[in-house]
């Protein structure tokens, strides 16, 4: 059997999803998603990509979830691409959010 995590690494592992959560309210807050649609369709665009400023994926946080929802729920076709960034010589995968309206 397998012991229990040190409470260190599970007050780490805490810290690291709540502020994954804290970013992706920010990140895909349904208010900005709809500014960034209603822009994007305004200069002829048919999709937005919504990329974290930090290159992280926020997939299995409840904002996204609820976004990615609404914006299904709206009509919209989403997907997730996964990318690579670096950060102070560290490369780390994320993931950004594309929503499309209309085939080009």
């Amino acid at each position: 059997m397998k012991s229990p995590s040190p409470p260190f690494v599970d007050g780490v592992r805490e810290l690291t999803q709540s502020a994954r959560e804290a970013l992706a309210k920010e990140v895909y807050d349904l208010d900005t998603l709809r500014g960034l649609v209603i822009e994007a369709a305004g200069q002829g665009y048919a999709r937005i990509i919504v990329r974290p400023p930090r290159p992280l994926d926020l997939r299995g946080t409840e904002a996204a979830s609820l976004a990615e929802k609404h914006l299904v729920d709206s009509g919209f076709r989403i997907y997730w691409e996964t990318y690579v960034g670096e950060v102070d010589g560290t490369r780390f995968s994320g993931a950004e959010l594309q929503v499309e309206w209309t085939s080009s």
